[in-house]
């Protein structure tokens, strides 16, 4: 991508536009447009439709690629990106939405900017895709919400399951080393802070050692509660050593910043190995951790002997 693409900013409004006699009843490439209707009604995924869109748009309008971000209504914040071609050269950038609801940034990049004829055929194309994408988008969030933890907002176990499928398929399809690491982390003593001082106090130390955790994780890193007070964290790109340091890093800053109530966490670290499937590795990574939480017993008992 350009490191300073030419980008020019405007907005987009199905309501504003188009009405449908006004898409079909003059256009001699009606049939066309009808077809390219046709072919948005079948899939209910952005990155399908967004395809969908630039394939038909290259007909008229040679183009380079394009992206699409996300805007969800009720955060009003950038969600996701979805790309299809190179992103370089100019860029048209374009604020789609429907009935006062802002569904995303479309950006075309080409070598030139289009003329009015080229404007004018992406303003048709668009006023067949944005109803689509608007449902889509909708599908999208539920999606989603479906893979959230109810109570920290991370992801949740079968969002666990899938994210690690697919960074094992990633790695596996990669011919040289890839280096991939898994991290078990469990909260210390959890069972007696909730016995003592109540489950809401207990719920409340759950979403603080989330914050903390996401708070200090790296960019790329994906975090998700497993049940109870087990978390887990896909560390791509990090081998056995690396996920150590991370790991050390964490439990030192969990300790220092989960004060009310207090938390202290044990955590292991395994590596991905080819052939090993994510059942395995989140096994290996469970075992050391509890490995982990019998050292740190046998040093309190030491200690306490001395």
């Amino acid at each position: 991508m350009s490191a300073n693409p030419i980008i020019s900013m405007a907005g987009y409004s199905a309501a504003r536009s188009f009405e449908p006699a006004h898409l079909f009843g003059s256009d001699p490439d009606r049939a066309d447009l009808f077809d390219f209707l046709v072919g948005l009604q079948t899939s209910m995924e952005i990155a399908v439709l967004l395809e969908t869109f630039s394939l038909r748009l290259q007909a008229d309008y040679a183009h380079r690629g394009v992206r699409f971000e996300t805007l969800w209504a009720d955060a009003g914040q950038s969600s996701s990106d979805f790309m299809f071609g190179q992103l370089d050269g100019h860029c048209k950038r374009l604020l789609l939405h429907v009935g006062g609801q802002e569904l995303g940034w479309l950006e075309i990049y080409s070598s030139t900017p289009p003329d009015s004829g080229q404007q004018r055929i992406v303003d048709r194309l668009l006023a067949c895709l944005i109803h689509p994408l608007q449902n889509a988008i909708r599908i999208e969030r539920l999606t989603r919400q479906a893979m959230l933890d109810d109570l920290t907002g991370v992801g949740n176990r079968p969002a666990l399951i899938k994210a690690l499928g697919h960074e094992i398929a990633r790695a596996e399809r990669r011919e040289e080393y890839s280096a991939l690491a898994l991290m078990v982390l469990d909260l210390d003593g959890f069972k007696e802070l909730n016995d003592r001082q109540g489950h809401l106090v207990g719920d409340e130390g759950l979403r603080q050692f989330a914050r903390v955790l996401r708070k200090h994780l790296r960019d790329t890193d994906q975090l998700f509660r497993y049940g109870g007070d087990e978390f887990v964290v896909i560390l791509p790109d990090a081998d056995e050593a690396a996920g150590l340091e991370i790991a050390a890093r964490l439990e030192a800053r969990v300790g220092a910043e989960c004060v009310k109530p207090a938390l202290r966490t044990s955590t292991g670290v395994a590596q991905w190995k080819r052939g090993m499937s994510g059942r395995d590795l989140f096994q290996a990574a469970d075992a050391a951790m509890y490995d982990r939480k019998q050292q740190k017993r046998a040093d309190q008992t030491s200690s306490s002997i001395r």
